[in-house]
């Protein structure tokens, strides 16, 4: 619900295809403009919450993000934008948390970090680079904490310091 939330104080024009169910809760397909005419966002309500396949625009017409709702929360299958067009990041939720294999981009195309997620946690092997494609540090988390042999490096990819969290 991050992109939903994000409506309030934000200078947009609703117009539903689909009028509200009987407890005044939105209810059917909807879209939502900027006030400069451009696309927000479209995608089904059911009984209040998002549900199903939903798109949202930056204020200049790029996509920002795609991917699907289940009872109001990201569920199944996302990629989210930068405003120029460029993926930023790409993963899996399940019930609203990030859940399986994620990765991030800098806005130069490098990719930022890779690592798996459980139940909205780091979880696993992780890798993160520098926006120049240097590897920053490479780990593993257990329940989004630290565990085990780190290493970190430079941004001219020389060994910077070697740590084994507990």
């Amino acid at each position: 619900m991050f992109y939903l939330n994000m409506l309030n104080g934000m200078n947009i024009n609703s117009k539903n295809i689909t009028p509200r169910n009987e407890k005044g809760e939105l209810h059917g397909y909807w879209e939502s403009y900027y006030s400069n005419g451009q696309l927000h966002f479209k995608g089904n309500f059911v009984d209040g919450k998002a549900h199903g396949y939903w798109e949202s625009y930056w204020n200049n017409g790029q996509l920002w993000s795609k991917g699907n709702y289940v009872n109001g929360n990201e569920h199944g299958s996302w990629e989210n934008y930068y405003s120029n067009g460029q993926l930023f990041s790409k993963g899996n939720y399940i019930n609203g948390d990030r859940h399986g294999y994620w990765e991030a981009y800098y806005s130069n195309g490098n990719l930022w970090y890779k690592g798996n997620y459980v139940n909205g946690n780091e979880h696993g092997y992780w890798q993160c680079y520098y926006r120049n494609g240097q590897l920053h540090y490479k780990g593993n988390y257990v329940d989004g904490k630290r565990h085990g042999y780190w290493e970190y490096y430079w941004d001219n990819g020389k060994s910077n310091t070697k740590i084994y969290y507990i």
